[in-house]
């Protein structure tokens, strides 16, 4: 099993606990850690059918703060789970995913996905309405400028005549943060590496599995994480939770501290999860 741990909500705004959570589980052997965040905020009510740590903020941008911490750790993965590839013209995130994997020295992980947020769309200057028909093509350019030093593509929203990069990074895996409907799932086995669920992952491996192979791809070779709340329950419910998972054929965990913790509690509640959970499997 691969150990991830996910950032404190409450601790987004801190750079300094942020560093010194990354370090801490470094050093307790995780294998990443992993950041879910918008670009922009919101004020506290202006979206009474999202929590708060949706829209509220304050927020980090990925690949900033990633190739910050890859100068004061050593081996730990930097994971986005997810960034809202919409956001960004696909370009500008070749050029900022490729750095950060340069400056990591091959430890990113892009997570990616699509998000709900107009207000956020909209200051961005991109179209919400065709969000999920960019974010497909947005994969497809991605993954050719970050492994073709110079492009010529044609698409629906981008065109590219003989420009690049011109200087590959190590490899950058990308992994779909979408929904289990089988349209997403579709998407998620065509396009992507692995598969961040929106939602509980059993029962949809099924579907995933005959999609894969339909896509001419290994399962066993295709990431699915499974997720755990560690800041609600105890020991007996993060085995019971992660045997179902493992035993539906997911070896990937990302633990969430949860329950509002931060700083050193954060890391003392993952580090409990992680520990019970290596004894269970290894």
């Amino acid at each position: 099993m691969k150990y991830g741990a996910s950032f404190p909500v409450g601790d987004w705004g801190d750079v300094i606990a942020l560093r010194d959570f990354a370090q801490a589980v470094e050093g307790s052997g995780f294998d990443y850690v992993s950041l879910s965040t918008h670009l922009l905020a919101m004020p506290p009510g202006s979206a009474p059918g999202e929590r708060p740590h949706h829209y509220l903020g304050p927020y980090r941008e990925q690949m900033v703060l990633f190739s910050y911490l890859a100068g004061v750790t050593q081996r730990i993965r930097f994971r986005t789970a997810v960034l809202i590839l919409p956001l960004y013209p696909t370009a500008l995130l070749a050029r900022l995913a490729a750095d950060a994997s340069i400056i990591t020295g091959g430890r990113l992980e892009l997570g990616v996905g699509i998000s709900w947020n107009p207000r956020e769309y909209e200051a961005l200057g991109q179209d919400m309405g065709v969000r999920g028909r960019r974010f497909e093509e947005q994969i497809v350019l991605l993954r050719r400028m970050l492994t073709e030093p110079f492009v010529s593509f044609e698409g629906e929203f981008h065109h590219l005549e003989s420009i690049g990069l011109n200087q590959l990074p190590p490899r950058v895996p990308i992994y779909l943060g979408v929904g289990a409907e089988d349209r997403l799932l579709r998407r998620a086995a065509r396009l992507g590496d692995g598969w961040i669920p929106l939602t509980d992952p059993v029962e949809p491996l099924v579907r995933l599995r005959r999609f894969l192979e339909e896509e001419g791809k290994d399962f066993d070779s295709f990431m699915v994480s499974g997720r755990l709340m560690a800041g609600t329950g105890g020991p007996k419910e993060w085995v019971e939770h992660t045997r179902r998972l493992h035993d539906a054929g997911i070896r990937d965990m990302e633990i969430f501290p949860g329950g509002g913790l931060i700083g050193s509690a954060a890391v003392a509640k993952v580090l409990e999860a992680r520990d019970m959970l290596s004894q269970e499997f290894g």
